[in-house]
């Protein structure tokens, strides 16, 4: 069974108080129940939850659109808790351990959201318009406590473009669909070693299907540690890939204006 701290500052919130009774029992519920793991992503079934509350699972499935505003959100049947109202840290060999298992079990699209650590991706957060985090600084003025909000993160436009230009290029070699740009941040550190021409070439070869990963996410080739915390550097690593044929996925890639 796993810690989770929930912040008191739920009682006194204006979405909360609009709740009916069975709906602040579900929404407490999910964010405090024994199926929360170490990370921030876990999977309970609608029915159990209505069995827990004493409610129905109608009313469940109902409330499931609500819960956005309280930081959670459900994707591919798990339930992603946000640091809005509640967060859990832990520490130590035999947590990273569970991490790692438990990460392992995600689905591709939650795995893109949240990293081995249990940090939830920032452009997730700014396209799902979070607002408040009980991890924010609150600062007292005439015994009113008000929370400082979090400003996006304001991404320079070329940078943009290049984004959009390697999930493309991505998408086409990998015949893929991926359009979460979560790996935004190690982007940005990568290129500070490699060229944007460099990073091409190294999804060029990923596409030849000799490198060690088996369905690779772009989230995966742009980490910077593995899940073990060991510091990696998958885009060199793919860049001195030894590739003896071109395969079609390559060809493409010249095709469109690529180097070999």
């Amino acid at each position: 069974m796993e810690t989770r701290i929930l912040s008191t500052d739920i009682w006194r919130d204006h979405e909360f108080r609009k709740l009916d009774d069975k709906d602040a029992r579900i929404l407490l519920f999910i964010l405090t129940n024994d199926q929360v793991t170490v990370l921030p992503a876990y999977k309970i079934g609608f029915d159990e939850i209505a069995f827990y509350t004493g409610t129905t699972v109608q009313k469940v499935e109902n409330l499931i659109p609500r819960l956005k505003y309280f930081g959670v959100f459900f994707i591919e049947n798990f339930f992603l808790l946000t640091n809005k109202f509640t967060r859990a840290k832990y520490s130590g060999g035999k947590t990273t351990e569970k991490r790692l298992r438990v990460w392992s079990e995600y689905p591709t699209r939650l795995q893109e959201i949240i990293d081995i650590e249990g940090s939830i991706g920032q452009s997730f957060l700014n396209d799902s318009s979070i607002i408040g985090d009980i991890n924010h600084k609150p600062i007292t003025n005439n015994h009113k406590t008000e929370t400082i909000k979090q400003k996006p993160e304001i991404k320079n436009p070329k940078e943009e473009d290049e984004l959009d230009e390697i999930l493309d290029l991505y998408n086409s070699l990998l015949n893929t669909s991926y359009k979460s740009k979560v790996f935004a941040k190690n982007f940005e550190y990568w290129r500070e070693t490699y060229s944007l021409e460099d990073i091409k070439r190294a999804i060029g070869n990923l596409a030849s299907g000799k490198w060690w990963a088996k369905d690779p996410s772009p989230q995966m080739i742009f980490r910077t540690k593995s899940p073990k915390g060991e510091n990696v550097d998958y885009i060199g690593e793919l860049l001195n890939l030894k590739v003896e044929r071109l395969t079609e996925a390559q060809r493409l890639y010249r095709e469109q204006g690529g180097e070999s």
